[in-house]
């Protein structure tokens, strides 16, 4: 199911109301991805990494085999960082058995803000999945500046780099490289893309639910789908559909949209 090198995040699909359960959001991601024959990129957390539900371990496989490929994003919670501790082995174990059942993971995107030590991440390497460190943005003190990015790649060339269309166009305003720059810079290096637009550009009048977000997607208007067209696009990369989904026919729409517009590139 779905085009080998598009997927959609978990994250962006809202739910209806003020709900954020994890699994619902998951079955609806996963509902929008086979209805837009893309792929799917889930984020995995504390609550899957530490078993407390027992229903995520039960559910996530059998719906992630539904899907060609699967991507997977690593947790923001800054309590508890990756490195040579216990939680990280608890994670990475819970990773395996995920891997065992089957699934088809082709990477992990990961925040180079949570990590204490990017040489545990060698261990996921053997699955055959890249390990990519993500470009951030203007809200946190570290890996948001090309000169951090850069320092990490080299000192770690086992890692790749993910790049987020929102974070560089936002960190452009701050005097950091332009998007195009980074696919000029780093080429082959980059093995995956977040399309979002930053801001909230989405129709108050159309949507159910209130919500902030720093994400949207590039069909909200004309000008995000002129801005999108405009990027230079790197080749041979996975791209992940990141900008929020709004409940309802609005954001069905504009997820269809959305997708014509970056298929419509290749």
């Amino acid at each position: 199911m779905g085009n080998d090198n598009i997927y959609l995040r978990d994250a962006g699909a809202l739910l209806s109301g003020r709900e954020h359960d994890y699994l619902k959001r998951l079955f609806r991601c996963t509902e929008l991805a086979a209805s837009n024959k893309l792929n799917i990129q889930i984020t995995l957390s504390d609550e899957y990494f530490s078993g407390v539900n027992p229903k995520i371990h039960s559910s996530l496989p059998n719906e992630l085999l539904k899907f060609d490929n699967v991507l997977i994003h690593l947790h923001l919670d800054y309590s508890k960082k990756f490195g040579d501790n216990r939680y990280t082995e608890k994670a990475f174990m819970a990773i395996n058995n995920l891997l065992h059942r089957n699934v088809n993971v082709n990477g992990f995107c990961v925040h180079p803000d949570i990590v204490d030590d990017f040489s545990v991440f060698t261990r996921l390497t053997a699955h055959g999945a890249y390990i990519g460190v993500e470009v951030l943005d203007a809200s946190v003190c570290f890996g948001n500046r090309f000169s951090e990015i850069s320092r990490i790649l080299e000192e770690y060339e086992f890692l790749d780099l993910i790049l987020d269309t929102s974070h560089i166009l936002e960190m452009e305003k701050w005097g950091e490289p332009s998007f195009d720059f980074y696919v000029d810079y780093f080429g082959d290096k980059i093995k995956e893309v977040h399309i979002s637009r930053p801001g909230n550009h989405y129709d108050p009048k159309k949507i159910t639910e209130i919500f902030s977000t720093c994400h949207s997607l590039f069909s909200t208007n004309s000008g995000g789908v002129n801005m999108f067209r405009k990027l230079q696009l790197p080749k041979n990369a996975n791209y992940v559909i990141e900008g929020v989904i709004p409940y309802g026919k609005y954001g069905d729409g504009l997820l269809r949209k959305e997708t014509r517009i970056l298929k419509a590139r290749f």
